[in-house]
């Protein structure tokens, strides 16, 4: 005969029976709680590393190339400036004998830069060091980056915080971005450290930080546009200051054959830089470039600026995060890891107390990134796929567009 269960053990056993029926008649399963969405987006992700990196071993980037991810672009670049003058940036033959001299296509790879010289100024005292060396360096910085980013924009407390970096390692375009040493990382925690210091209203230091979006300025550029919009002008005067600097500091750094070479070889870049996107991940992309996309193009910035300032009473969560959305759907070209940026847009929005109807778009938008790793090869199928992120996203600027005014005790609290 068995022996009788201790009281305590049967009083446990009822009370967690009894925690979980609660839940389930609040709206709450077991299998919704924190804990088990954390546990599931892990697991997702384990199961995406290989996954990913058999995908980048397929065109080169493996643990004995690494010159094939971003840095290696970015430190063959740094070392034409060093070595041959930052006026000679944009000269081919130039970056050809710097790419040979570092082992040509059996050590990294080369395709033509259109980024502005400020990666390549950052990245210059990593340049002076080995390779090795530079790249753990600077895979360092990234990783930091992007934990300084979770760490200020993902919203709640306890396991309800952790569960948003999780579920950005998950997707695709995060994971991507972290295993190229992608500038976009850097771009982000730009963005996510000016948020949050508007949200303090330290508008002069949040101007600042902003700055540094012109490592690549393509994915973010509506962000200080859409600051002075909203009413944010010292914030936006600082980086209008500072961005003047910048391209003051450029145009004496390349000089007159810099610039003449950058011109020349900008249409060139682009075609390249789409044959790297063969799928529409923006609607600048989707449209293509005849005179009515521009018009429509034109309209969409015109438009978004116009939602920023009907709705900046929301404060900096909708602001940024709508000036975020509209950059990456304006943006000429987009690449699979810019869409990091996308993941950021949608965690600040959520401070935002987004409707119910908002936060399914998001989720829909979320369950789109995800899959871009699972698709075949085949361009047509990636197509539908990055039609659909646009659409999803031109569908949560119009839910922002056409949501009912907010009582501002709605907002969220400051973090």
């Amino acid at each position: 005969m068995k022996a009788p269960m201790p009281r305590s053990v049967a009083r446990s056993g009822v009370e967690a029976i009894t925690r979980g029926l609660t839940a389930i008649r609040r709206g709450r399963p077991p299998w919704a709680r924190p804990a088990a969405w954390l546990v599931a987006l892990l697991t997702l992700g384990l199961v995406e590393v290989p996954v990913a990196l058999a995908r980048m071993a397929s065109w080169g980037y493996t643990v004995h190339r690494l010159g094939y991810s971003d840095f290696g672009q970015y430190f063959l670049w740094s070392r034409i400036g060093l070595h041959a003058g930052w006026n000679h940036l944009y000269d081919l033959s130039i970056q050809r004998q710097e790419w040979q001299a570092l082992g040509g296509a059996g050590s990294i790879q080369w395709w033509p830069v259109i980024e502005p010289p400020a990666i390549a100024w950052l990245v210059a005292p990593l340049a002076l060091l080995p390779f090795p060396i530079a790249f753990a360096a600077w895979m360092m910085l990234i990783v930091a980056a992007f934990i300084l980013t979770a760490r200020l924009v993902a919203p709640g407390t306890g396991l309800v915080r952790w569960t948003y970096p999780a579920a950005a390692l998950a997707a695709y375009p995060a994971m991507y971005a972290l295993m190229l040493g992608q500038s976009v990382i850097l771009v982000a925690a730009s963005v996510a450290g000016s948020w949050w210091l508007l949200r303090r209203g330290r508008e002069i230091e949040a101007g600042l930080v902003l700055l540094v979006i012109l490592l690549k300025p393509n994915i973010a550029l509506l962000v200080p546009v859409g600051l002075l919009v909203a009413g944010y002008r010292r914030a936006f005067l600082v980086w209008w200051s500072g961005a003047v600097v910048l391209v003051i500091a450029t145009v004496l750094s390349l000089g007159t054959n810099g610039l003449t070479a950058y011109l020349a070889r900008l249409p060139d870049a682009l075609a390249v830089a789409r044959d790297w996107a063969p799928a529409s991940l923006s609607f600048s992309q989707l449209i293509g470039g005849t005179l009515p996309a521009r018009a429509l193009q034109l309209a969409l910035a015109l438009g978004v600026l116009w939602i920023i300032r009907v709705r900046r009473r929301r404060g900096p969560d909708l602001v940024v995060a709508t000036a975020l959305l509209g950059s990456m759907l304006l943006t000429p070209y987009v690449h699979v890891p810019d869409l990091t940026v996308v993941l950021l847009a949608a965690a600040i929005f959520l401070h935002a107390n987004p409707t119910p109807r908002q936060r399914r778009l998001l989720a829909v938008l979320y369950v789109a990134l995800v899959a871009i790793l699972w698709t075949p090869d085949p361009w047509q199928l990636r197509l539908l796929l990055g039609g659909l992120i646009v659409l999803t996203e031109l569908a949560w600027l119009g839910s922002i567009w056409l949501e009912p005014r907010r009582a501002p005790w709605l907002r969220s609290e400051a973090a």
